[in-house]
């Protein structure tokens, strides 16, 4: 009933009818380098709770018509099964969506994930997410593949994101995996990414393009863009990737660190001294870090999970502050120990000679 693997040694349930969300142990806690430093459990059960009984349930989309990965594929490489299951494990409703067939994005629709497309979206489809994040304050995370085409180029133009066709080369052996895969352990400031600096972790990644703040774009005072993933310093983004010698050429290529990943948020305006949350979007050049093979490597996981929460403004559904963990000593003079010592050995010890004369 509660989608339980038998894997999951801890997990907590907040149900409340046919809802349910699952509480797990990185939930309840702030960690540092240092191991943890605060409990957030007030915050999780508290916003769990709220979860359960909220009687708008937003919708997690996931575009297709395009040859985008699927939630319901269990193919390694291009699947998104484990993904789709991390989510209904948090009770959250997921859907197909085809823009083709609807005259706009549902109005039920909390976030909408293209996942790899393999052709151009059409002018129509692209129209239709852009009023989206406009007019409906939407959600959006768009992964992409290198060389290939996906049409959304106005939509990332008004977002301030440039999405070229160039491919990331890793050349630093540090943030080469075994198996030939890239390790990405260079993050900007964000609350997507605090934890992942923190604790130095890595999310490991397949070919990537590079996905870049557009200082081209109109930015107007609402809008903040964030490049949060980068390459390492000795990595390039190549610019003639289909050549069959591949070199750095300063004139043409971008030196690294190559970002890979941008978020774009645009505030809706302030009321009452409160500053309103507008639409988000977030780009990352790289389809499968979170696939089938790669979804529970690494740091792979818990940057879905971030993503997943902070796109849906579930940080801040309630504003608890965690309870930092202090460590106290108290320190007792020779003398001191013997008195709390006797002070708190006199009940003990009346309850067992009461114990005595009574037995006698």
């Amino acid at each position: 009933r509660f989608s339980i693997s038998p894997e999951q040694d801890s997990v907590i349930i907040v149900s409340s009818g046919d809802n349910y969300k699952q509480v797990l142990p990185p939930d309840l806690w702030k960690v540092d380098e240092e191991g943890p430093t605060a409990f957030t459990g007030e915050q999780a059960f508290t916003s769990a709770i709220l979860d359960v009984t909220d009687q708008n349930t937003k919708t997690i989309y996931f575009l297709k018509g395009h040859g985008e990965m699927q939630p319901d594929d269990v193919d390694p490489l291009r699947g998104l099964s484990q993904a789709s299951y991390f989510l209904r494990q948090r009770n959250f409703e997921q859907g197909m969506l085809d823009l083709t067939t609807v005259p706009k994005v549902p109005d039920d629709a909390g976030l909408v994930i293209v996942a790899g497309p393999q052709t151009e979206l059409l002018p129509p489809e692209q129209e239709k997410l852009r009023r989206y994040l406009s007019d409906q304050n939407g959600r959006m995370l768009v992964l992409l593949d290198p060389a290939r085409s996906h049409g959304m180029d106005d939509l990332f133009y008004d977002w301030g994101v440039l999405a070229s066709d160039m491919l990331v080369i890793e050349a630093s052996n540090d943030f080469i995996a075994s198996e030939g895969d890239s390790l990405i352990g260079n993050f900007e400031e964000h609350p997507l990414t605090d934890i992942l600096r923190k604790n130095q972790l890595k999310v490991l990644v397949g070919l990537s393009r590079p996905i870049r703040f557009d200082e081209g774009s109109p930015i107007d005072a609402s809008l903040t863009v964030t490049e949060l993933m980068l390459s390492s310093p000795q990595s390039w983004a190549e610019t003639d990737y289909k050549q069959e010698t591949i070199r750095f050429d300063k004139d043409y290529d971008i030196a690294g660190p190559v970002p890979i990943a941008v978020v774009s948020e645009r505030s809706a305006g302030d009321r009452f001294g409160l500053n309103i949350p507008g639409g988000k979007l977030l780009v990352i050049g790289n389809t499968n870090l979170f696939s089938n093979n790669r979804f529970s490597t690494a740091a792979n996981e818990l940057l879905f999970h971030n993503i997943i929460h902070w796109i849906l403004d579930q940080e801040s559904l309630v504003n608890i502050q965690p309870r930092k963990l202090e460590n106290y000593q108290i320190t007792l003079s020779r003398r001191d120990l013997i008195d709390t010592g006797l002070r708190l050995l006199i009940l003990p010890a009346g309850v067992a000679g009461l114990g005595i004369i009574i037995s006698l």
